[in-house]
């Protein structure tokens, strides 16, 4: 167990920082772009070189379900937000959206949520007695959090439904015993902003489109 607990914490203070300078100094086109989000959570991987990989199974059965019931119930407590936001007559006082940005806000459903749950939930040993299971989970959550707060957000609220997150997404893992539904439960959560970010894109084009007529 203390192993595990200083594995966790030494590769996520290595790879926190490592992401930060990938996230600030890799900036530019598409290409750049692309670079920048399949290499900035890479360093969190290398917990599995000391840790066992977590369990998954591409045969999906009835638990899949609770992904996506999870993953609806969240997006039901953000939803005042997520109603706020997609608000189009705010969008023009929200900034404009680029190409480049809306990579990035795709890779909040794809890429980023695949390397948040294998590290924050993946290294939880689910299947070793239950007070084992809540520290390293109490551990992981709070890395979590801290991992959004800097440089992202200090928000009271925010950190509140970020616990939330990592208690939904933790109790999903641990009833299916597969991560992949882990990884399924937080791309559910992560869609609705995608969804504004690219209203807001569609919005900005459209005004760029006006001006040149």
């Amino acid at each position: 167990m203390n192993k595990l607990i200083l594995a966790i914490v030494v590769v996520f203070w290595i790879a926190l920082p490592i992401s930060h300078q990938i996230q600030s100094k890799i900036r530019g086109d598409l290409l750049l772009r692309i670079v920048r989000i399949t290499s900035i959570n890479i360093p969190y991987l290398a917990v599995f070189l000391v840790v066992p990989f977590p369990l998954y199974n591409f045969k999906f059965t009835i638990m899949i379900f609770l992904p996506i019931f999870f993953g609806l119930l969240y997006t039901l407590v953000d939803l005042k937000n997520i109603l706020y936001s997609n608000n189009s007559a705010i969008f023009q006082y929200m900034g404009e959206v680029r190409k480049e940005q809306l990579l990035s806000r795709f890779s909040e459903v794809t890429v980023i949520p695949c390397i948040e749950e294998l590290f924050f939930r993946g290294t939880i040993p689910i299947t070793a007695p239950i007070n084992e299971v809540l520290l390293i989970f109490l551990l992981t959550s709070i890395l979590f959090n801290l991992a959004h707060y800097i440089g992202q957000s200090s928000d009271f609220l925010f950190h509140l439904k970020m616990f939330f997150l990592s208690i939904l997404a933790f109790l999903v893992y641990y009833f299916s015993q597969n991560i992949i539904y882990s990884v399924i439960f937080h791309i559910i959560c992560n869609i609705p902003w995608f969804i504004t970010n690219y209203r807001m894109y569609i919005f900005t084009k459209k005004q760029k489109n006006e001006v040149l007529l």
